[in-house]
C-alpha cells in the first residue's frame, strides 16, 4: 500500500515536472535564440546566485514542515498543529523578509567597479524581489508537501510555470527584448500564483498569534539550517564551475555548457525532484506510525524501483542527449554535447541519497549531511579550478561528476550507521547490462539524422529495455500484475 502511496505521489510530481519541463522545452529554444549567447550565460549565473540566497533566506525550513508536521499530527511532541502552523508562516515571513531586504542592501552597496557587466547590479536589484516570492512559496508548498497533496501541490506548480512563460513570452516579443523584461515578467507571474496559493493553504489551518511557539521555531531551525548545506551545495556545484568557466572562459563558453548542463537539469527535476518531493513525508509518516522496521522496508522497496529506473535514464541520455541538445538549442550549442555524459551520470548517482539519507533526516542528524555536502562542494570547487584552464567545458562536467560520487558514497557510508538500506547487488548488475544492451541498440545500428528518427529511437530503447526488467525482475513483474487487474474490465 506505501509503494502504491509513493508511486501515485511520484507520478503526480513526476507529471508536474514533465509539464513544466515541457514549459521549459518551450522556453529554451525562444530564450537561446532571442538572447545573445552572453546574455542567456548571465541569465544562468543570475538564477544560480538567487537560487543561493533564496537557499539561505529559507533556512531549511521547507525540510523542518516535513519532519515536524508529521510528527505535531501523531501528537508525538510537545506541540499541537495550530502551534505548528501559526509558528512556521510567521517564522518564514521573518526569515523572507529580512534575508530580502539584507540582499538588496549588500546588491546595492557593492561598488559600481566590482561589476563586470554594467547592468550586473541592477538585475540583481530588480530580482531581490524574487527572493521574498520564493521563500514564502516554500512555506505553502512544504505544508502542502507535508500533508501529501501532491495533486493540489502540482497543479500550482504547473499553473506557475505556464503563467511565467506566457508572461515572459509575450514581454520578450512585444514589450522589452531583455533580461529586465524577462525578470519582471517573472516577478508578476509568480506574484500572482503566490497569492492564489495563500488563500488556498490559509483557508484549511488555523492562525494564532498567542500560539507561536518559540520553542518549535528554535527547533526547527535547529533542524533546518544544517539541510541549507545540501540546498547550499547543489547551488555552488551550479554556481562554482559557471563563475569558473566564466573566469577562465569567458561567456561563450559559459552560455554551451549552461545550455547543456540545463537539459540535463530537466531531466533531473522530471524523476529525482519528483522522489525528493515525494519520499520523506512518506517514510516520515511511516516512522512515526510503524517504526523503523517498516520504514526500512518501504525505503528498501523505493530504491530497487529507483534503480531499474536510473541506469536507462543515464544510458540514453549519453545515447541521444547530444542530437537532442542540437535540436533543441540550436548548432550553436552543439559544442556542449561532451558535458552530457558526466552531467547526466553525476545528478542520477546524486538522486541515490533520497534512500541513504533517510536514515540522517529521520533521526534528525542533518549537521552530518551538511557536513558531507558542503565538503563535496568544497571538492567540486577545488577539482573545477584545476580541470577547467585544462580541460575546459569537459573539466567542468568531470568535476561535477567525481563531486557527486564522492557525496553518494559518504553518505551511504555514513547513514548506515543510522537507518541500514541494503543496496541490490543483483538488480543493480541486471539493470547495467539491460542498460548497456539498450545504449548499444541506439548508437550500433547505423540510424539516420533528424528528429523524425530521433523521434523513433527514443520509444524504441525504451521499450527493449522495459520488456527485458519485466521477462528478468520478479519485483517488476509482481507490481505490474498488481496494477494491471485494476485496468482490467470485469469478466462475465
Amino acid at each position: 500500500m506505501s509503494l502504491g502511496k509513493l508511486f501515485k505521489h511520484a507520478r503526480n510530481y513526476s507529471l508536474s515536472s514533465l509539464t513544466i519541463l515541457a514549459a521549459s522545452l518551450i522556453s529554451y529554444p525562444i530564450l537561446t535564440r532571442l538572447l545573445e549567447v552572453g546574455e542567456y550565460g548571465l541569465l544562468s549565473l543570475i538564477s544560480i546566485v538567487i537560487g543561493l540566497v533564496v537557499a539561505l533566506a529559507k533556512a531549511g525550513m521547507q525540510n523542518s514542515i516535513v519532519r515536524f508536521y508529521a510528527q505535531a499530527k501523531q501528537g508525538n511532541g510537545e506541540w499541537t498543529l495550530d502551534d505548528f502552523y501559526t509558528t512556521v508562516f510567521l517564522g518564514i515571513g521573518l526569515l523572507s523578509g529580512t534575508t530580502t531586504l539584507l540582499w538588496a542592501t549588500a546588491v546595492y552597496l557593492i561598488p559600481a567597479h566590482w561589476w563586470d557587466n554594467d547592468i550586473l547590479r541592477n538585475l540583481f536589484l530588480l530580482s531581490a524581489i524574487l527572493v521574498l516570492l520564493r521563500v514564502m512559496d516554500s512555506a505553502f508548498s512544504g505544508l502542502l508537501r507535508a500533508m501529501e497533496r501532491s495533486g493540489i501541490l502540482s497543479l500550482f506548480h504547473v499553473a506557475r510555470r505556464y503563467l511565467s512563460l506566457l508572461a515572459v513570452v509575450v514581454t520578450l516579443f512585444f514589450i522589452s527584448r531583455s533580461l529586465f523584461g524577462f525578470y519582471t515578467a517573472t516577478i508578476l507571474a509568480e506574484a500572482s500564483m503566490l497569492v492564489l496559493m495563500a488563500i488556498f493553504v490559509l483557508r484549511r489551518v488555523r492562525l494564532h498569534g498567542g500560539h507561536f511557539s518559540l520553542p518549535l521555531f528554535k527547533a526547527m531551525l535547529a533542524f533546518g539550517l544544517p539541510l541549507v548545506g545540501h540546498e547550499l551545495a547543489w547551488t555552488l556545484f551550479n554556481l562554482g564551475d559557471r563563475l569558473l568557466i566564466q573566469y577562465f572562459l569567458g561567456p561563450e563558453p559559459l552560455g554551451i555548457y549552461s545550455a547543456a548542463y540545463n537539459l540535463c537539469d530537466y531531466l533531473r527535476l522530471a524523476i529525482v525532484a519528483s522522489l525528493w518531493q515525494a519520499m520523506p513525508p512518506m517514510y516520515t509518516r511511516i516512522w512515526e506510525e510503524k517504526g523503523e522496521q517498516e520504514t526500512i522496508a518501504f525505503v528498501s522497496r523505493s530504491y530497487h524501483f529507483y534503480i531499474l529506473l536510473a541506469f536507462p535514464v543515464i544510458a540514453g541520455m549519453i545515447a541521444i542527449g547530444p542530437d537532442l541538445l542540437t535540436l533543441l538549442a540550436s548548432h550553436r550549442y552543439a559544442e556542449g554535447g561532451i558535458i552530457i555524459p558526466w552531467v547526466v551520470t553525476g545528478m542520477i548517482l546524486n538522486g541515490m541519497t533520497i534512500f541513504f539519507g533517510a536514515g540522517f533526516f529521520i533521526a534528525k542528524k542533518t549537521r552530518r549531511f551538511m557536513s558531507i555536502t558542503l565538503v563535496s562542494a568544497a571538492l567540486n570547487i577545488a577539482l573545477n579550478l584545476y580541470l577547467i584552464p585544462r580541460y575546459g567545458i569537459q573539466g567542468a562536467a568531470i568535476a561535477t561528476l567525481a563531486s557527486f560520487f564522492f557525496f553518494t558514497i559518504t553518505a551511504s557510508i555514513l547513514a548506515r550507521r543510522i537507518l541500514s538500506i541494503p543496496t541490490p547487488i543483483l538488480v543493480v548488475t541486471r539493470a547495467l547490462l539491460i542498460s548497456v544492451a539498450m545504449y548499444l541498440l541506439l548508437v550500433l545500428p547505423p540510424w539516420p539524422a533528424g528528429i523524425g528518427w530521433l523521434a523513433i529511437k527514443i520509444p524504441v530503447g525504451a521499450l527493449f529495455y522495459v520488456v527485458a526488467v519485466y521477462l528478468s525482475d520478479s519485483e517488476a513483474r509482481g507490481m505490474v500484475r498488481r496494477f494491471l487487474p485494476r485496468a482490467r474490465p470485469a469478466g462475465p
